[in-house]
């Protein structure tokens, strides 16, 4: 059994659907056995939306005020996905920063994480509940909401899963296609017609392609003349 903290950015939450294919990634990982641990981005385009609100407003709001507009997107993204796990039957609870509390220094828009109080996810996990974690927030020793910038979700998930363990490793999801060709040769290397791998999932992986065999090989590629050329 391992423990997991998987950590999903505002493309992979952008709507309903991608967020049930979340929960039915979360679940594989916790139908296996392992402990697991999510940190969630606002949905895409979220964060933007609400920075021009406060712009709206004002064109220098105050600092702790902004903090709390900006952090309730990734508050939905938990709340969603915890709520798509309940109807995938896993049992699972949200996070804020500030029940965790992931405590931070006092700068308000850009604040650094000083230590994670990770009871209460212990406390999750042993009942084997998935927590689900917003990122990007953090608590001021003032007890007022912090954020931690632009790609603060990433921060927050690795402090996250450092507090358990010095092994990180950092998989980027990339929204495009799965095109691979064959090289044979060094000096005058030829290649294969290239295939273009597809994946039954919204996520392809590495558990995709070489243990649940979720996914089908298209030979050749559906690609044009000058695809495939640029490809080979």
């Amino acid at each position: 059994m391992a423990r997991l903290v998987q950590k999903f950015g505002g493309t992979s939450v952008g709507d309903p659907q991608r967020i049930r294919a979340v929960a039915e990634r979360v679940k594989r990982a916790y139908d296996s056995g392992d402990e697991v641990a999510v940190v969630v981005s606002a949905m895409a385009g979220i964060t933007d939306r609400l920075c021009e609100q406060v712009a709206s407003l004002s064109g220098l709001a105050d600092a702790p005020e902004y903090d709390v507009v900006v952090a309730t997107g990734e508050q939905v993204s938990a709340g969603l996905l915890a709520i798509a796990l309940h109807a995938l039957g896993v049992p699972a609870r949200s996070w804020q920063g500030w029940q965790l509390p992931v405590h931070t220094d006092g700068v308000h828009g850009k604040a650094r994480i000083a230590a994670i109080d990770t009871a209460g996810l212990e406390a999750c996990l042993a009942r084997r509940e998935v927590p689900v974690v917003a990122g990007f927030q953090g608590l001021a020793p003032d007890k007022r909401i912090t954020t931690l910038g632009r790609g603060g979700s990433d921060t927050s998930a690795v402090a996250l899963a450092a507090a358990y363990d010095e092994w990180i490793v950092v998989e980027q999801g990339i929204d495009g296609r799965e095109i691979e060709v064959g090289v044979l040769g060094n000096r005058e290397p030829r290649t294969s017609v290239p295939g273009e791998i597809v994946s039954s999932r919204e996520f392809y992986d590495y558990e995709d392609k070489y243990v649940d065999g979720a996914c089908d090989l298209l030979v050749p590629a559906p690609l044009d003349e000058d695809e495939t050329a640029e490809v080979r």
